[in-house]
């Protein structure tokens, strides 16, 4: 196998510890906000190891990825519901996705019942949007602004999700956009297929992005509705080929992590299958295409085929 860069196998490695537990978001829900949720010491000092990996990188040249990747690092404690270990890391980026960051961290205490802790992180998160940058450029804002927008909606403050959506550029809507999928009823369900439908046949591939972004929220929304589950697994497996497979294979594989955590393994075999054929379709380098293999193997064993998975 390729060689791959000490850093990359540092974040990889946190990318197999949070695909490697099944029910963090179930444990953490009514859970205080910024606080760690039980962790085995191993997995939290993987976190660690891999913000401070890429954190050693030097801003010149490689600012930009650097930033990056300590974004990743604070995604993955939150999907292990390290609150306060994400804020804390969160804080020590340097750029415009600190505010990012701490918009998703607003969201995800507002998701699991303390939106009090959430409105001083909008507040600062708003602060970084306000802040004009040397060079600025409009999506950089609208990706902090979007999920403050989608904030406010969760918290029902209409005027400030009408104020914060303003002029959002199209490429940043998605995130707002899968919040207001997620309002949707049973009965609303019908024709927001035929608007995602339109959208799809139209082809602009933000807004297709989108549509299928909804579906994904819907097919976990509506999982025990099979009609409905089976259409809108259809609509995110074949309804645009022209989507690039990266993109297609992170939603068949939440889809996948979907039907597991609804406890059935068979669906979530099934598409991670789907995966595995997406995933033989292209040629990448050795550090995506292990972190693809890792997420697929991780989703293995959460399914009961540990055997497999370590093979894998």
């Amino acid at each position: 196998m390729p060689r791959t860069r000490p850093s990359c196998r540092l974040l990889l490695a946190a990318l197999v510890v949070f695909t490697a537990l099944p029910a963090v978001r179930a444990q953490g829900a009514g859970a205080p906000a910024l606080v760690n949720q039980p962790l085995e010491a191993p997995r939290r000092e993987l976190l660690q190891l891999a913000f401070a990996a890429v954190s050693a990188m030097p801003t010149n040249p490689h600012a930009k990825n650097r930033s990056r990747g300590q974004e990743a690092v604070v995604a993955a404690c939150l999907q292990l519901g390290q609150c306060k270990l994400a804020h804390e890391l969160a804080l020590r980026i340097d750029d415009w996705r600190r505010g990012v960051c701490l918009a998703d961290l607003a969201v995800h205490c507002i998701e699991h019942g303390a939106p009090a802790a959430a409105l001083p992180l909008l507040e600062q998160a708003r602060r970084i949007a306000d802040t004009p940058e040397t060079d600025p450029q409009a999506w950089r804002r609208d990706r902090i602004r979007a999920r403050i927008a989608a904030a406010h909606l969760q918290l029902g403050t209409a005027d400030q999700v009408k104020t914060w959506a303003a002029g959002i550029v199209e490429s940043e809507l998605a995130v707002l956009d899968a919040a207001r999928a997620r309002q949707i009823t049973a009965a609303d369900l019908a024709a927001q297929l035929e608007h995602c439908d339109a959208v799809i046949a139209a082809g602009n591939f933000e807004a297709v992005c989108s549509a299928l972004g909804a579906c994904v929220v819907w097919f976990d929304r509506f999982y025990t509705d099979q009609a409905a589950r089976a259409k809108l697994e259809t609509r995110v497996l074949t309804a645009y080929d022209k989507l690039p497979i990266a993109l297609r294979l992170d939603m068949v594989l939440q889809l996948a992590e979907i039907a597991l955590r609804r406890g059935d393994a068979p669906a979530a075999m099934r598409l991670r299958v789907q995966a595995q054929h997406l995933l033989a379709r292209v040629t990448l380098l050795a550090e995506e295409e292990i972190a693809w293999r890792a997420r697929l193997a991780g989703l293995r064993a959460r399914a009961g085929e540990t055997a497999a998975a370590r093979v894998d």
